[in-house]
Order: C-alpha cells, then structure tokens, then sequence
C-alpha cells in the first residue's frame, strides 16, 4: 500500500524530455544532445521525504560528420538532373544540386567541402561547413540544397565572438543566410547574398537549407545580420585636376571630365573599389595623342599568346610594358619595329594590360590571352 505524494526532479531535463510529477516517470524524444549529467529525484508524501539519483546524457544521433577536414567530388550533370554529394565516412548528404530544366546545362561540376569547427573569411564568422562548386557553365540555373549538423550550429554560436547566435531549436524552422563568393570572367568578385529558412530533417538528422542560384561559386553560411552588414570590398576616392589634354588611370587614357570606377581584384576575395573624379583642361597634345593610337594595331586579340604590333606611318613607340590585373610588369620591349611579334604565350591565360609610349605621348590597350 502507498500514500499518494508527489514527485521532483533536479537540474532541468535535457530540451524534449519531460518529467511527470504525480508518477516520477519520464516521457518524451530529446531534441538536443545533452552532457552526461546527475539528476536528483525527490519524493514527497505523507511519511515524509526520500531521494534517488539517475544519470544519463543525450548523444547526437548519427549524421553529418563533424570531423575537420575537405571532401571533394566530380559529377556530370545534364539537363533536369540532380546529384548528391554524400560523406565518405557514413554516407550522409553533404551537399545536393539540381539543374533547372530547360535551361542551360551544368555539365560537369567540381563539388567541395571543407569542415572546421568554425569558419572564418575576412575577420567574420561562418558555419564551419564551406562548400565551393565551380562547373563547366558556372552561370546556369539551378537549386542548390546545402546540409549543416546539430554540432555544426553549436560550433558556431560557441565561437563567433560577440556575434548574434543562430537559433538552433530543432522543433521550430532556422532563419540563416548565405554569402556567395562569385567569380565572374574578369576575375572580380562579386558578393550575393542569400536569406534561406532551413528546415530539420529529423530522420537524417540534419539541417537543410534550400535556394535558387544562377551562378556558382564558393559559399559560407551564417547568421542573417551578420551576413547582411557583411562587405569585404574596400573603396577608395580620388580628386584630380589636370591642365594635360588627358590622364591615365588604372592602365586606361581618359580625355573626358567626370566620375569613374574601377575594380581592383584582390586574390583573398575581397576587391578594392577605386572611384575618380578627374576635371581636364588641357587641349595641348590631343592632337598627337590621338595620331598615335589610331597608328598602332595590335592583333589577335583575344590572343593565345602570340601577340602582333603594326605601327603605321611615322609612329615611334620606344617602350612597351604589359602589366596584369594587379598591376605587375610581366613583360617590357624597347625601339619597337614596324611590325613587332609579341611571345606572350609563357604568360598565364587572363586580363592584361599593353603601355606603349615615346617622349611626348602614351598609350593603354587592353589584351586578352587564352
């Protein structure tokens, strides 16, 4: 025979276990893992009180792994498909992608994955899981599903410093966003930003988070704020007055007054945006100037590495520099001939740009080798 009582438990139960207070007994699917932990449970009645203790922790169901290192594979996808990357130690989902159908294929496609405990990209913080996809057409259609663990969020709120925590609850939806690092043909980079709900898939025991792309490109995910007040760009402003009949900026000549910009590529991702208001006023040399470009043509362009110089008439051209994006000399001639042949195929394919100049003038081309 019992006398009725009531029952208590210390500390607070692991999220989704319950506690019943009339029988003692325990209910309910945890959500979230736990430390091993001591519970003390307290019974009440009317002969007084006793107390009994339980152990037990919550381990993280099998998923994703956390496990730091890069994980990489090849696949071909046409038109309509879809492929998933999956992990080589327990055959979870990393990273699945589906082209749009009826649009341009993707065709073969470089997927890649590199796990830490947290990632970091210019003095901000991401989700440790960075994927990096790159194509044979990098600007086609497609939706683009990414996996992150439990662990993988934990990781983050642990470790972002001051920043706001993502809300890892898996009973409710997860607000995040992405930051798209996109390369475009010029080599700039261009910053996308994407606000994504990610949903828990409780049976692989993961978040996913699903969204459109046109472009593909390297991506880091975090939390929304964070990401929308992210900008790597650095931006730089200029004055210039000038009495010369024109100016040069950035390997070009410029004989209009105004505003003008331009992208420098910084090779970490994150470009250098320079703007220039220039007033001209000369008009000496103008004249010279403009006989000397349209006596030089330089052909093929785009080139595969041979490069031809055709000077006209009386045009003197006494040096030649070829710079690259970063503005690094990486080739100079001097006293060129009429015709002049350029061996710039040792050079690495890209955006490159041709000074030629006298005493009295100078000019820039822009040259184009693949």
């Amino acid at each position: 025979v019992t006398t009725a009582g009531y029952y208590s438990i210390t500390p607070q139960l692991p999220q989704g276990i319950s506690f019943n207070f009339a029988t003692g007994a325990f209910y309910g699917t945890a959500t979230a893992p736990s430390p091993l932990t001591n519970y003390t449970i307290t019974v009440n009645n009317s002969f007084g009180t006793t107390t009994s203790n339980v152990a037990f922790e919550v381990a993280p169901a099998a998923g994703l792994s956390n496990g730091a290192g890069t994980t990489s594979a090849l696949s071909n996808i046409k038109d309509g498909l879809s492929i998933n990357m999956f992990s080589p130690d327990n055959c979870s989902k990393l990273i699945g992608i589906e082209d749009a159908a009826g649009g341009t294929e993707l065709g073969k496609v470089q997927v890649k994955q590199t796990v830490s405990a947290i990632a970091v990209f210019n003095d901000a913080f991401f989700v440790g899981r960075v994927n990096e996809i790159n194509a044979q057409n990098n600007n086609a259609a497609a939706v683009l599903r990414l996996f992150f663990s439990y662990q993988d969020i934990e990781n983050y709120n642990a470790s972002n410093g001051t920043g706001i925590d993502l809300i890892n609850d898996t009973l409710s939806d997860m607000e995040v966003a992405v930051l798209q690092l996109h390369t475009d043909d010029r080599g700039h980079i261009e910053q996308i930003k994407h606000t994504i709900t990610a949903t828990w898939e409780l049976a692989d025991h993961h978040w996913k988070a699903e969204f459109p792309i046109d472009k593909l490109s390297k991506f880091y995910m975090g939390e929304v704020t964070s990401i929308e007040n992210f900008n790597c760009a650095e931006s730089d402003h200029d004055t210039v007055v000038t009495s010369a009949a024109f100016y040069v900026w950035e390997g070009d000549s410029l004989f209009t007054s105004g505003d003008y910009t331009d992208t420098l590529v910084n090779m970490n991702g994150c470009d250098s945006i320079l703007n220039l208001n220039i007033t001209i006023n000369g008009g000496a040399g103008l004249v010279a100037l403009s006989a000397f470009e349209q006596g030089i043509s330089i052909y093929p362009n785009p080139s595969k590495g041979m490069v031809t110089i055709k000077l006209q008439g009386e045009i003197n051209v006494e040096s030649l520099m070829v710079f690259n994006v970063y503005g690094q000399e990486v080739y100079s001639s001097s006293n060129l001939n009429p015709t002049s042949v350029l061996d710039l195929s040792t050079i690495p394919k890209g955006i490159y740009f041709i000074q030629l100049a006298n005493e009295d003038v100078k000019t820039v081309r822009r040259l184009v080798l693949n």
